[in-house]
């Protein structure tokens, strides 16, 4: 009887070591996800602080309708909030720097 429960013990040991194994990869992709999308909000930001904003505040600069409308059309196209993401978050991030 002990031969057969020893295959199970193995059994178990290494469904628990893969099911780590997953949850450790799970955790390195969302981690690169999140560093990958806040340099691109950052990038944007960037961008859009020095061409469109030609480093204004953008709650005192004449073309925040501009930013406003680019966020619309970023909403429909990409994901709901992403555009918003780049045209605060990303701009603050960028006049920070």
């Amino acid at each position: 009887m002990a031969k057969k429960a020893e295959p199970a013990l193995a059994s178990n040991a290494l469904l628990s070591e893969l099911r780590g194994l997953i949850e450790v990869a799970r955790q390195h992709v969302a981690q690169t996800a999140n560093a990958t999308l806040t340099m691109l909000y950052w990038h944007v930001g960037q961008r859009i602080h020095k061409e469109v904003l030609k480093n204004e505040s953008p709650r005192v600069s004449r073309r925040l309708p501009l930013l406003r409308r680019w966020s619309h059309e970023e909403d429909n196209e990409i994901r709901p909030g992403s555009a918003r993401a780049f045209s605060a978050d990303g701009v603050r991030a960028a006049q920070r720097a």
